[in-house]
């Protein structure tokens, strides 16, 4: 990220898009994701991406269903600020904590394998969190554990948000709720907008986005029928599996 001209963190592409500043948030820096706002200027008939400059919490919340390609529920985003290589990852939450209160121990290494492990490899220096989650008690579990492996790895935490029952609020290192917070619809929010007038974000849930990319049976049968017809040997054609 780079500053705005007018002081407000600034995410790389084509010029600028401005939001009113309420309360400051950090500037994630989605460019060169494969969902991200900028991602689709290079792409036929695609319009050229402006900045995202993220400088309230709605921001950030309009940031992650596009990065993604879908609305997030019931678990945990984490996504890079600043420079360096960037990168989103997703967590499911779990159900609920064992009855120790404790986080399930293949949970942890799960966090230690998909959000930790790479951040490290890309040499990530400070993300922003967002927890979708209606457990308080789970959500506040998973934030100490994340928080204390984060500081452990040197990797700041430039902001943290959790979206209950509608509605956003900034959480403390606790994972507890603060502040009044507000409505997390951010349907209305220009990057959403953008992103669905592209068609970047087509689907409600992650399940519907991996069945949009499932082969269809019919299609791959014809394909392979008419490659073979073509000469192609029957088992060097590559098989489509999820």
């Amino acid at each position: 990220a780079e500053p705005a001209p007018d002081g407000g963190p600034r995410t790389q592409g084509r010029g600028m898009t401005s939001i009113p500043p309420r309360r400051p948030a950090p500037a994630v820096h989605p460019s060169g994701s494969p969902c991200s706002p900028g991602s689709a200027a290079g792409r036929s008939g695609a319009r050229p991406r402006p900045d995202v400059v993220v400088r309230e919490p709605r921001d950030l919340l309009a940031v992650v269903p596009v990065l993604l390609g879908f609305w997030p529920h019931d678990c945990l985003v984490m996504t890079t600020v600043g420079p360096g290589r960037p990168f989103q990852a997703r967590l499911d939450l779990v159900p609920a904590l064992e009855a120790s209160g404790r986080l399930p121990d293949s949970y942890t290494e799960g966090i230690a394998d998909r959000l930790l492990e790479p951040a490290r490899r890309y040499g990530t220096t400070a993300v922003a969190l967002v927890y979708y989650g209606e457990d308080a008690a789970v959500v506040a579990a998973t934030h100490r554990h994340l928080l204390a492996e984060l500081a452990a790895a040197g990797i700041e935490v430039s902001a943290v948000v959790g979206v209950r029952g509608g509605r956003y609020r900034h959480l403390d290192e606790q994972g507890r709720g603060i502040g009044a917070g507000g409505s997390a619809d951010v349907r209305d929010h220009p990057l959403i907008l953008d992103a669905v007038l592209d068609g970047r974000l087509n689907h409600a849930t992650r399940e519907q986005l991996a069945a949009s990319v499932e082969p269809d049976p019919v299609a791959v049968a014809g394909t392979e029928a008419a490659l073979c017809a073509a000469g192609l040997d029957r088992d060097r054609l590559p098989r489509l599996r999820l």
